[in-house]
């Protein structure tokens, strides 16, 4: 188990990005002669080349339950608890999937990484802006009916803990006005490598659930307005499982 202060951590994450600087611009060179599919298969391997280097430096491990249950050329929407910032690498190490991240209007400004983010199509929403969010949540309609994933954390912010908190209904109707599959992931973990340590980064265990998809096209009103509880409900018990 690697111990380390956050600050020296934070210092070599950063630095990581720089030294795959170089791997950003050749990609971008090349999108011209790439297709679609494959210019955002390559930004998501560089990305996760950056994530499973993270993991390293802190000596953590990912443990991914269900695999068989994501679409392999459909596009979906995965939904998931947030108990720290280490959930990302779930998704970015974990999930061979091309995928873009709703993420908050902050994220826009961390140097280097935005940059990674913009590229993978990652949608910034400021909650505190009712036009921009429905702005926004257009966009990942549109991306979502063109066939490419997008990962949404509707809570809207870490946890911290073992907590789940509300799950706010705007994030649901990315799948349900793009008639996608929602696919619920249960994460339990990621808080104990950095929330929880007080100035400390600690290598730890990162589980996770993906559980069958749920699927939007053809709902009713009252079964469209019973997604997000039930959705929750699923996570939920994966938690209380992964914690058992």
């Amino acid at each position: 188990m690697t111990l380390m202060n956050t600050n020296v951590f934070l210092a070599r994450a950063f630095l990581e990005l720089i030294f795959r600087l170089p791997i950003l611009w050749r990609i971008k060179k090349s999108k011209s002669s790439l297709t679609e599919n494959e210019y955002m298969a390559a930004v998501a391997k560089g990305a996760s080349g950056i994530i499973e280097k993270y993991m390293k430096i802190t000596g953590s491990t990912l443990n991914i339950k269900g695999k068989e249950n994501i679409p392999k050329e459909e596009a979906v929407l995965f939904v998931a608890n947030h108990q720290g910032n280490f959930d990302l690498s779930v998704f970015l190490y974990g999930i061979d999937k091309p995928k873009g991240y709703v993420s908050k209007m902050e994220a826009s400004k961390i140097p280097l990484m935005s940059a990674w983010m913009r590229e993978m199509r990652c949608l910034f929403i400021d909650r505190d802006d009712l036009r921009q969010s429905a702005a926004i949540i257009t966009e990942g309609v549109k991306l979502l009916k063109n066939g490419y994933s997008l990962v949404v954390f509707p809570e809207g912010s870490r946890s911290r803990g073992l907590e789940v908190g509300e799950f706010k209904g705007g994030s649901f109707k990315l799948a349900t006005k793009s008639n996608v599959p929602i696919i619920p992931v249960s994460l339990n973990g990621s808080y104990k490598i950095m929330e929880m340590n007080k100035n400390r980064v600690i290598g730890g265990r990162i589980d996770a659930i993906i559980h069958p998809p749920l699927f939007t096209k053809g709902l009713t009103r009252e079964e469209t307005a019973e997604i997000p509880q039930k959705v929750k409900e699923i996570i939920l018990n994966g938690v209380k499982e992964l914690q058992s």
